[in-house]
């Protein structure tokens, strides 16, 4: 077979990458029949209407999916991630959803409030990126929540 020739996009446009996913949902459609990725968006906005914190998150195969969780640095360690986690199950919930996941990197101040709130890390991976001309290292964990 001749060496097909292959083309490389650095920050490929939305066209671009919704004709590489829709390729695939298509052949994923003949093993799992149609589905759909409901998403939601939940935020909180200061009286100045600053972004203060928000959760974005889909459902996909009956499982939460929770995209990003940010909170403001003024905001952190008050309760406010907590209520965002709390009212992303709620609506997955709502939907029959009772798994959920996400993941979040060591130097993240979220790993702990996950826990807290019933998150089990099932996978870890090394990371590492080049910064100032420094390698620095972390860790990114992947967690899940099941419901009865």
């Amino acid at each position: 077979m001749k060496t097909p020739d292959l083309s490389v996009f650095l920050q490929p446009d939305d066209a671009l990458v919704s004709e590489l996913r829709d390729s695939l949902r298509s052949y994923n459609v003949t093993f799992v029949g149609e589905y759909s990725l409901p998403s939601f968006l939940i935020t909180h906005r200061s009286e100045k209407d600053e972004l203060m914190g928000g959760v974005y998150a889909f459902m996909r195969f009956q499982w939460l999916v929770i995209d990003v969780l940010w909170v403001h640095e003024a905001q952190r360690r008050r309760g406010l991630g907590a209520l965002l986690l709390q009212k992303a199950e709620e609506t997955a919930l709502s939907q029959g959803i009772k798994r959920f996941r996400l993941n979040t990197a060591s130097f993240h101040t979220g790993l702990g409030l996950y826990q807290k709130h019933g998150y089990k890390i099932f996978a870890e991976l090394p990371c590492t990126n080049m910064m100032d001309g420094k390698m620095v290292t972390f860790t990114d964990y992947y967690l899940k929540k099941e419901v009865s």
